[in-house]
């Protein structure tokens, strides 16, 4: 019904910046969501976004308090504090913890370095072995 409404109003008037610009407002927030949701996960790790959209109640607070004028409780201010040093230590403690999970998995960052052990390409430093196909069979055989 409002849809109608406003849709009737735009197409018998020009539409004013006033009425576009919530629209507007609501793509180029939805574009940047979802342009950087992909680069936090990544960084981060889902964790952290699921612990940074616990903010997103602060907006509510903000237009309570500056487009409704009202008061809010004290309490948001408090949890709002929480949230934020909760995640600092949860991304300061991540990284170290990253850098001892790279540590010990040895992974390289190098792609030359990261061959194909089945096939036998790549750095020898590896472990890879090259058997023939006679000396696969033999030890198949052996095992059974």
């Amino acid at each position: 019904m409002e849809r109608r409404s406003s849709h009737a109003k735009c197409l018998t008037n020009a539409c004013s910046g006033f009425q576009v610009l919530p629209f507007v407002g609501f793509a180029v927030a939805m574009f940047l969501f979802y342009s950087l949701v992909p680069v936090l996960l990544k960084m981060n790790g889902a964790a952290m976004l699921n612990l940074s959209l616990l903010t997103s109640d602060m907006w509510t607070v903000f237009i309570r308090i500056f487009a409704y004028h009202q008061r809010v409780d004290w309490l948001y201010f408090v949890a709002f504090g929480s949230v934020a040093i909760g995640l600092f230590i949860y991304s300061w403690g991540q990284k170290e913890e990253d850098k001892i999970y790279n540590t010990v998995a040895n992974e390289s960052t190098d792609p030359s370095k990261n061959g194909d052990e089945e096939a036998n390409i790549g750095d020898s430093e590896q472990g890879a072995v090259s058997i023939s196909p006679q000396e696969e069979t033999a030890l198949l055989n052996k095992g059974s």
